[in-house]
């Protein structure tokens, strides 16, 4: 009596000539499953015991999907993939930047392109000092982009963006290699990206 669901009138009808579907292998399906239950893409390559199978997995969905943001996910979870399972950047950039290019007004993947950057310190120098701390100016650039194109992200962004800018170098340490507020300078290493000099008050 309670079931607002009793005096529904159900309607079926067979839609696989108008919407036909792609018929998934069984691991494509076990996938999809783990997808459905809420399994973290780290999670999921755990389970499947080889993160590249699940790379090559999801690259085959987004091979025989017509759905851009569909396609978009899925590259995102490659992207996910290099970063937290394989450490691989720069291809976790490049699929971040592919899922990005597929669905508009999307932070996620400059969320992501963000955080590694922000973790390239021990990368690109020896984890302490102006060589790791540049990398923090190409880390804030993105969580301001991404925040800019997607309002759903800014909590987020604005978060990382506090916790990163202690990071950058001084102005103590800029003025000693005569550099300035503002000039425009390339971080090297794997990044190469332009951004602009910024310093923070020395203690």
């Amino acid at each position: 009596e309670g079931d607002p669901l009793a005096k529904a009138v159900w309607s079926i009808a067979d839609l696989s000539q108008t919407r036909p579907m792609t018929q998934l292998s069984t691991r494509e399906r076990q996938i999809m499953m783990h997808l459905i239950d809420g399994r973290t893409s780290k999670e999921i390559a755990k389970i499947l015991a080889s993160d590249k199978e699940a790379i090559d997995l999801f690259l085959e969905f987004v091979k025989n999907s017509d759905d851009p943001e569909k396609k978009a996910k899925y590259l995102l979870v490659v992207a996910k993939i290099y970063y937290g399972n394989l450490r691989n950047f720069p291809q976790a950039r490049k699929y971040a930047l592919d899922a990005a290019a597929l669905k508009e007004d999307w932070g996620d993947p400059y969320m992501l392109i963000g955080k590694l950057y922000a973790s390239s310190g021990p990368l690109c120098g020896p984890g302490r000092g102006f060589d790791s701390q540049r990398v923090v100016w190409a880390a804030i650039d993105k969580f301001e982009y991404a925040k800019k194109i997607d309002p759903s992200v800014s909590a987020e962004a604005n978060k990382l963006i506090k916790e990163y800018t202690q990071y950058m170098p001084t102005n103590g340490d800029l003025h000693m290699m005569n550099m300035h507020e503002g000039e425009r300078y390339t971080v090297p290493c794997w990044i190469n990206e332009v951004t602009r000099i910024r310093g923070v008050k020395g203690e």
